[in-house]
């Protein structure tokens, strides 16, 4: 926990303890009990993220709901206004009681810091600190809570400095209030916090299960504005009209007003303009003047469609034109991300005469001239750019034409791998990235924590708090802005959501074992410590696994592993190789790592936790084959490698069964459920299927 740095954090527990102790001077006081170790550590259980600076003092406060009230600056903003507003819903909601705006035994003082006399008046008795506020990093996230008693009464200070900093303060004042608070009695601790998110922007790019996942209906903005996540990627699909003039749908303005309401940045991306040309997701396939041209003979290997820009022809900068026009013109914000192409293709006609670089040149100054075009509609529309694994080579080259004021967003590095890597010891940003920070750019990074190893294929679970943390932790020393994770995948389990936003914001706060309890406590599981104790025993090999797989390539590992098994060569070199992904690609180590996974089943089942039951025994099966194959490949007896491919295709028989009972307690939508199922028996065991 980090101590405070100025006296506040000091004086105000023995402040308020003098108090309780003097009731000739404040008068008669609350109903007061002392703080005991276990209500301590569930309090801190309860915050989520944790907050950068946290002191308890040794006393609760109990007081009925009916006493309670909320102080509202007359002058407030609209900001300010939305987030008390929030807060005094969530409060009738769970307490069915309004909050009063009257004084009384307990009065709430939610203010902006530069716009309430009475917080003046607090700042001069040290109850709070506004310039230690004002000087906080991200200070116009940051918010703090200060609890003191003035007359018998108690009043809890939560101040920010911006409206979003107000309503992250008073989410975190609704977890103190959940922590211990029972029926219609509010406990909460004598308390102070100050807050601030170590990276400024953190969030989620959702891609898979269709715009639906954005909608305002399936709970998942105000999931993200619970978690303090501020930023969230909505891929826009292109429509033309039979004049083909471009539009898009109003759908978009309506979730980015959705958005809005939870203080989070619905921000409209452009996925890569390669993938324009593909009829599947927009419309530029009936331009095809300004396709790119191939080599006599050979096809075009571009994004799905096999088409890219000609950039070399005068009409592609009027369609890029227009295509940004049409995003300022439909009022989809005042923020937009553009994806570069991600396939190394380019046009070969006699301008373009196949050159990669030039075409990525070309490629960012159209972009930049249609940025041009917006701004003139709207011109507070800011643009952020995303370099891919396409660009990479080129990316100093890129930079070059791109001003200051403009973001750069690092996706994957040399063919994807940095963004979706899950081996131990290696980083996801390359060197790059520091350059461009120190260059002045706005950078931000895409790392992934998908349970998915393909578009629509979940093999298992995916429990990766520590990874989330290792790679936060590595875009904070990077010096990075932003950190949104990528997920081009059916669905991201919760204990992924929450680490993301857990060490998005406060990184050094918890250990991944800690937070894993407190995870669990809050989801009001039983012995959350054991619950940790069983993620943790099940992230190796899950990581492991995920690396070994090659992520998004899942299949070719399998049919590396079927040909072997049959004694045939296989196609698909060692780099398919599944084993690969382990600390060490040994049989030893496979061993190692099975006794692990049914340490964690017998505890599952020993905890009656049926979701981590089915987690453990569908992936201590995988792990089952895997051990069996790399004996397989060291074993020099006939008759033991018939009786290996027996024990592989008895645990290949049990998959299906074990992936039902695991993907049905997940409860995802019908269509991504169908999606799931299909892509594991379509795929993955029809690949098993021809084992011998």
């Amino acid at each position: 926990m980090n101590k405070f740095r100025k006296p506040m954090g000091l004086i105000l527990p023995l402040v308020c303890i003098l108090a309780l102790q003097n009731n000739s001077l404040y008068g008669n006081v609350v109903k007061t009990r002392t703080l005991s170790h276990q209500k301590s550590i569930k309090i801190k259980r309860f915050l989520h993220p944790m907050p950068q600076e946290f002191r308890l003092s040794k006393v609760i406060y109990q007081i009925p709901v009916n006493d309670c009230s909320i102080n509202i600056n007359l002058q407030a903003s609209s900001g300010e206004k939305r987030a008390i507003d929030k807060f005094k819903e969530h409060w009738l909601k769970k307490y069915n009681t309004a909050l009063k705006q009257t004084d009384n035994d307990l009065s709430i003082i939610a203010s902006l810091s530069d716009n309430s006399s009475l917080l003046q008046s607090a700042d001069k008795k040290r109850l709070i600190d506004l310039k230690y506020l004002a000087e906080r990093p991200n200070s116009e996230q940051a918010y703090l809570i200060s609890t003191a008693v003035e007359k018998g009464k108690v009043k809890i200070y939560v101040v920010a400095n911006t409206a979003t900093g107000l309503n992250y303060g008073l989410l975190t004042l609704e977890q103190l209030f959940a922590s211990l608070s029972q029926g219609n009695m509010i406990i909460f601790p004598q308390v102070n916090i100050v807050d601030w998110p170590d990276i400024k922007e953190r969030g989620f790019a959702l891609n898979v299960g269709g715009q639906a996942l954005y909608d305002e209906s399936n709970g998942l903005l105000k999931r993200y504005a619970d978690l303090k996540l501020n930023i969230h990627y909505d891929t826009i699909y292109m429509h033309v009209d039979d004049n083909k003039m471009i539009y898009y749908s109003k759908v978009l303005q309506k979730r980015r007003e959705g958005a809005e309401k939870y203080f989070i940045s619905a921000i409209p991306v452009l996925s890569h303009m390669d993938y324009l040309f593909n009829p599947k997701l927009n419309a530029l396939s009936n331009f095809s003047e300004i396709a790119a041209v191939g080599k006599i003979g050979k096809r075009i290997y571009g994004s799905h469609s096999g088409k890219t820009f000609c950039y070399s022809n005068p009409k592609s900068q009027i369609i890029v034109d227009q295509i940004f026009e049409a995003i300022a013109e439909n009022k989809l914000g005042n923020r937009l991300q553009v994806w570069m192409g991600e396939t190394p293709t380019c046009c070969h006609c006699s301008k373009c005469k196949g050159d990669q670089r030039q075409h990525f040149i070309r490629e960012i100054k159209h972009i930049l001239h249609g940025y041009n075009k917006a701004l003139a509609i709207n011109p507070k529309l800011k643009l952020d750019i995303l370099f891919t694994q396409a660009t990479y080579p080129y990316n100093y080259d890129i930079i070059k034409h791109i001003p200051k004021n403009i973001g750069i967003d690092i996706y994957a590095g040399s063919g994807a791998n940095n963004t979706y890597k899950s081996r131990f010891g290696e980083y996801y940003l390359t060197p790059q990235s520091e350059e461009f920070v120190a260059r002045g750019y706005v950078t931000g990074g895409l790392p992934s924590l998908g349970p998915a190893l393909g578009w629509n294929d979940i093999a298992y679970p995916a429990y990766m708090s520590q990874m989330a943390k290792l790679r936060i932790a590595e875009s904070k020393n990077r010096g990075l802005t932003r950190v949104v994770f990528w997920m081009p995948y059916i669905f991201c389990e919760d204990l992924n959501f929450n680490a993301a936003a857990e060490f998005s914001w406060n990184v050094n706060g918890r250990s991944s074992r800690e937070f894993i309890t407190a995870w669990a406590t809050r989801n009001g599981m039983k012995k959350p410590a054991e619950v940790a104790t069983i993620i943790k025993k099940l992230e190796y090999p899950i990581r492991a696994l995920t690396s070994g797989m090659r992520t998004r390539n899942m299949v070719k590992p399998i049919k590396r592993m079927v040909s072997l098994l049959n004694g045939k060569k296989s196609h698909w070199g060692p780099y398919f190789e599944i084993s690969k992904g382990f600390e060490y690609s040994n049989h030893a180590e496979l061993v190692r790592t099975l006794k692990s996974c049914e340490q964690a089943v017998k505890m599952a089942k020993t905890l009656k936790n049926k979701d981590l039951i089915a987690s453990a025994l569908l992936l201590k099966e995988w792990i089952v084959i895997v051990e069996r194959y790399t004996l397989f490949l060291t074993s020099k007896n006939a008759v033991q490698k018939a009786k290996i491919r027996e024990d592989i295709k008895k645990s290949v028989s049990a998959l299906p069964q074990l992936y039902k009972n695991w993907i049905e307690l997940q409860q995802l939508p019908s269509r991504q459920f169908k999606r799931a199922n299909d892509g594991f028996n379509n795929k993955i065991i029809k690949e098993f299927k021809k084992l011998k």
